[in-house]
């Protein structure tokens, strides 16, 4: 297993700033831990974007990211929300809502595990290819949740593209992040980009 990408959110070394209206991506320390928070502010409409080119991983791959949620809504529209475009240049968009987790931008509910006010760790196991989209399992603390779930995913044309987001249609939107690990869990060696 090769890692693409291990950021402990210590600092925001190659990350790009894409914060729009009050939003504001930062690293701060929160509830001892090194993390990158995402804070819409006080005015609504705003979002806290950070996002960089990494290498576009090969199937299979894995995602570990492990958030706080102090506000999020139950729409995308005031969601966690990160994307990767790995494999193939297929976007993979997981987003998260008080009301529960959601792939691809859509409004089809994956599970309602998403809990507000306490740390999660999940972990998204990209598998292979599977008709119009991917072939992904999801673990929280651990735990596998749901296995081989098939999901929709547009091409896109920014290979290597990963961006983490705090939607704010309302005010006050707010996640801490304190790990985003990418890995390539193929059994056979190959050649990766860390950045």
């Amino acid at each position: 297993m090769a890692t693409i990408l291990n950021d402990d959110c210590s600092n925001l070394t190659g990350w790009t700033d894409s914060d729009t209206g009050s939003g504001v991506s930062s690293q701060v320390t929160f509830d001892g831990r090194t993390t990158f928070k995402f804070d819409t502010g006080a005015s609504a409409s705003s979002l806290a974007v950070r996002n960089r080119t990494i290498f576009a991983a090969i199937f299979p791959y894995d995602i570990s990211i492990t958030t706080y949620f102090d506000s999020i809504g139950t729409t995308n529209s005031d969601a966690f929300r990160m994307l990767y475009n790995g494999a193939s240049s297929d976007l993979f968009v997981v987003c998260w809502r008080s009301n529960g987790l959601y792939f691809s931008d859509s409004e089809v509910l994956v599970g309602n595990w998403v809990v507000q006010d306490i740390w999660q760790a999940w972990k998204f196991s990209i598998k292979s290819v599977g008709g119009s989209g991917i072939i992904v399992d999801v673990y929280l603390d651990g735990v596998l949740k749901v296995s081989d779930l098939a999901v929709t995913i547009p091409p896109d044309g920014s290979p290597g593209l990963l961006e983490v987001a705090q939607y704010g249609a309302t005010a006050n939107m707010r996640t801490y992040m304190d790990l985003l690990l990418i890995t390539d869990s193929s059994i056979y060696p190959r050649i990766t980009m860390i950045r």
